[in-house]
C-alpha cells in the first residue's frame, strides 16, 4: 500500500546539478521510488513511495518533448507527461 500523497512541491528548474542533487537526495532518504525526465523548458518528477519502497531514482535528459513522453509511455504512463507539460500554476 503507497503512502498518502504529501502536497505537492514546486520545483522549477531542474536544469542545476545541486537541484538535482538534493532532489535525489531527498527520494533515497524518503525510500522513494522516483523518476525524473528533464526536456527542455520542462521537468517532471514522478514519485511513489511506501512503507516497503524501493531505493530507485532515475534522471532522464530529453532533447525533444516526443522523446520524454516516450520514455513514459515505455513506462505505461504516457499520461504523466500529457498532465506535466498541461500543467499551470492556476492548479498548484
Amino acid at each position: 500500500m503507497s503512502a498518502a500523497l504529501p502536497p505537492p512541491t514546486s520545483i522549477n528548474d531542474l536544469s542545476r546539478l545541486k537541484t538535482r542533487f538534493k532532489v535525489d537526495v531527498n527520494a533515497q532518504e524518503n525510500r522513494l521510488t522516483s523518476c525524473v525526465v528533464i526536456s527542455e523548458g520542462i521537468s517532471a518528477v514522478i514519485v511513489e513511495g511506501g512503507s516497503k519502497s524501493v531505493k530507485r531514482f532515475s534522471v532522464h535528459e530529453c532533447i525533444t518533448e516526443a522523446t520524454a513522453r516516450k520514455v513514459f509511455a515505455d513506462a505505461g504512463v504516457g499520461h504523466y507527461w500529457d498532465l506535466a507539460v498541461n500543467f499551470t500554476d492556476d492548479e498548484f
